[in-house]
């Protein structure tokens, strides 16, 4: 059962996650509680938000994320609270079930969330080295929390970080360090380092571990403090950056080491879908004609690739 206590006005501005056993927020609704049983695929939650549920754009988050068809068909499907003033009466959508596709989609900037499922054939060792890396980001995909990126985005910076010939990556928002891994096996023929910016001291920590797990420990220092004082201490050129810690940051980062950034290199972002990005920042990197930027996968949580131009 979905419960979700709406009003009329659509005005949420929350993060969130929906995922098996652990609910917290998402991204147009607050959840309070969510529990998935593990031999259904049946989302039961309650939820207590400002959502308006005839709204196009809550239907379209829902329906992408939750697979929840419009309208609701249900015993009871609205039902008003006398007891509010009419103005101010609330909805009340009850009796809805919302099958999910497992594993289900991330909403929240690095909050536990899983990635759809991966649309291409894992990637083929080269070496042992590879070998033992892949099986680690395997288990960090399936068992850890947290997880940032998808194991195709994933893929795709290591192949933007080994065309780039990066020798020096800047990542802001380390989470668990899946993300690292991946630049860092580009990092591994390029001859680069990664230097990752993780505010949280525990996911700094088990990034860490990951680091040696996967044998790229070598290659990445991990700076552990907020983003937005530290990265105006990176020194040098900048050949590869992937931001992906909060949204609201992106605009000051971008700042900071667009003017780094060498010529030729790339400044990718990560969320430029959900949640909805900062326009200001959305502007910055397409109306500079010095960057050229393309979005990709828009219909999922989205990316900016940025290029900074000769």
């Amino acid at each position: 059962m979905i419960q979700l206590n709406s009003e009329r006005l659509f005005k949420v501005n929350v993060d969130a996650e929906i995922r098996r056993n652990d609910c917290r927020s998402f991204e147009s609704i607050m959840l309070r509680e969510c529990k998935l049983p593990a031999r259904r695929r049946r989302l039961r939650l309650s939820a207590g938000a400002a959502f308006d549920m005839q709204r196009t754009d809550s239907k379209r988050l829902l329906s992408r994320f939750a697979k929840l068809q419009f309208p609701i068909r249900s015993p009871a499907n609205f039902r008003e609270n006398p007891a509010m003033p009419f103005s101010r009466r609330r909805l009340i959508a009850a009796a809805a079930v919302l099958p999910i596709a497992a594993p289900t989609q991330a909403l929240a900037q690095r909050g536990g969330r899983q990635p759809p499922p991966e649309n291409t054939p894992p990637p083929l060792p080269r070496d042992d080295f590879e070998r033992n890396a892949f099986e680690v980001l395997a288990d960090i995909h399936k068992n850890q929390r947290f997880l940032n990126v998808s194991r195709d985005d994933g893929r795709l910076l290591r192949i933007w970080a080994d065309l780039a010939n990066t020798k020096k990556a800047i990542e802001l928002g380390t989470s668990t360090g899946y993300s690292a891994i991946w630049i860092a096996l580009a990092l591994r023929r390029t001859g680069g380092r990664l230097t990752t910016f993780e505010i949280d001291r525990e996911r700094a920590a088990t990034a860490a571990a990951n680091f040696k797990r996967a044998g790229v420990d070598g290659l990445i220092d991990i700076v552990v403090g907020d983003a937005h004082k530290d990265v105006g201490k990176v020194t040098g050129a900048v050949d590869f950056v992937f931001s992906d810690a909060d949204k609201d940051g992106y605009l000051t980062y971008f700042r900071a080491l667009a003017p780094k950034l060498r010529t030729g290199g790339v400044f990718i972002s990560d969320n430029m879908a959900i949640p909805e990005p900062d326009p200001a920042y959305v502007r910055a990197i397409t109306t500079d004609p010095d960057y050229e930027t393309v979005f990709f996968n828009m219909h999922r949580t989205g990316v900016a690739v940025t290029h900074k131009r000769a």
